[in-house]
């Protein structure tokens, strides 16, 4: 996928060299994680389903200790 110049541009502007851009840059991130876990339902987030439940067959003997 070829980038347009508009692009190139834009990237070539970014403060990649700056301390505080990338200070900036972690907290927006984790500002949208913020806000994708509070506004997506949970069922659309793989790391926030459950795991499938298996249900066990359980077998209990209901003999008392003295019957043989």
């Amino acid at each position: 996928m070829a980038l347009g110049a508009s692009t190139m541009t834009v990237l070539a502007t970014l403060p990649l060299g700056d301390w505080q851009f990338w200070v900036a840059s972690v907290i927006a991130l984790g500002a949208l994680w913020v806000v994708i876990n509070s506004v997506v339902p949970e069922g659309w987030l793989p790391w926030k389903r459950k795991p499938k439940q298996t249900k066990a067959s359980l077998t209990i003997s209901a003999k008392k200790k003295n019957e043989g």
